[in-house]
């Protein structure tokens, strides 16, 4: 299986650009019936591997990072490759086409620069979905990372999301759309945490998602975030999310 990834699929994969290669590989995972015949190849099964990280009893500690099914349109296949839990997402309120292409870039050194700006279909289409597919699909975890670019959108998604999934993960760390980062205000994170924890139904596992930190003020930031998730019991802390990068007038990212 590797061998064919690499000399086959791969190449093939880098020939194209980077998000036409991202819908290339939803399209292969939307074909749920072929992962799942395959999964007694990626299954881990050892339970010296099981773990309870962050609120959840996971087989494995390997998750996939929100980011890759934005839709969450590929998790019945995701949850075929041995993964102890996804995180899916992030998801808003609203539906968003995020910010305007090319949005993003491959360098030789076999990274990504991205400038995404959280495109999704909205809380109440992956509502539908996750409620639609969840009986299908193999038991692995299923985090939702939700973000808002208001502290009413933030509340409104996680009361919409909350419900049909196993955690929330909340993202206020995205380096490319400027009004989540109004929730790096310790003041305002805060608030946000004091109203969500108000209103949840459930004692699903809470967790937060932190921005990396380049110099003293903002480590003491960040900590400070952190500080804050210990005193109201948030359940995990996400570390980190993008690495935000300055880069030249080729690969310019537009802020929303």
């Amino acid at each position: 299986m590797r061998n064919i990834y690499e000399s086959i699929v791969r190449p093939f994969i880098f020939l194209t650009p980077p998000e036409t290669a991202h819908k290339i590989a939803i399209q292969s995972f939307k074909h749920s019936w072929l992962w799942t015949r395959l999964a007694w190849h990626f299954n881990v099964d050892n339970e010296r591997l099981a773990v309870s990280a962050g609120g959840i009893t996971l087989l494995n500690p390997v998750g996939l990072a929100a980011g890759f099914d934005k839709n969450c349109e590929m998790f019945e296949s995701l949850s075929a490759l041995g993964f102890g839990y996804l995180t899916l997402g992030t998801v808003t309120v609203s539906p968003r086409e995020g910010n305007a292409k090319p949005r993003i870039w491959r360098y030789a050194n076999e990274s990504l620069l991205n400038s995404m700006g959280l495109p999704n279909q909205g809380a109440d289409r992956i509502h539908e979905r996750l409620l639609d597919q969840r009986h299908n699909r193999r038991i692995v975890p299923i985090i939702l990372s939700i973000s808002g670019l208001s502290l009413d959108d933030f509340i409104d998604c996680y009361l919409k999301l909350e419900l049909c999934s196993d955690g929330i993960e909340l993202n206020i760390s995205t380096p490319n759309t400027t009004g989540v980062r109004i929730f790096q205000d310790p003041i305002i994170f805060e608030q946000l945490l004091d109203v969500i924890l108000s209103k949840r139904r459930t004692n699903k596992p809470l967790w937060v998602k932190i921005p990396p930190y380049f110099d003293e003020k903002a480590r003491e930031n960040v900590l400070e975030l952190v500080s804050i998730c210990r005193r109201k019991s948030v359940n995990s802390v996400t570390a980190i999310n993008t690495k935000p990068v300055k880069e030249s007038e080729r690969a310019q990212v537009q802020l929303e």
